[in-house]
């Protein structure tokens, strides 16, 4: 199931996780969805956290940077994206960054929102 439907492929590592190493652990099948919930939530505030310390972006802006790409479908403009970055950059690095970031925004989207 996971391998034909490209939404729950990108899913499929961590569902896989969470099967292994937090059902097993699990009581009552009533607890599943809140447990299943409490992980989805820390996966993704840990992949958050991760990715604003490699960027150097505060985690709020980022966080902000995703909620407005859920918003409107849209991803940041490179300068919107520079001007959150704590640190100055070089112009010839500023497109990879960009790139990264947005990528990134992409990616989270993609993993941790049904």
């Amino acid at each position: 199931m996971f391998d034909r439907d490209t939404k729950l492929r990108k899913k499929k590592d961590l569902i896989k996780k969470f099967i292994e190493e937090n059902l097993p652990k699990i009581d009552k099948s009533d607890d599943v969805e809140k447990a299943f919930n409490e992980f989805w939530e820390s996966e993704r505030s840990n992949s958050l956290k991760h990715l604003s310390e490699i960027e150097n972006i505060p985690i709020e802006k980022f966080e902000g940077l995703i909620s407005d790409y859920l918003y409107t479908q849209k991803l940041p403009r490179g300068q919107v994206i520079v001007d959150l970055i704590s640190k100055d950059v070089g112009i010839l690095k500023r497109q990879g960054i960009i790139d990264r970031i947005k990528g990134a925004i992409e990616n989270i989207v993609d993993i941790f929102d049904w």
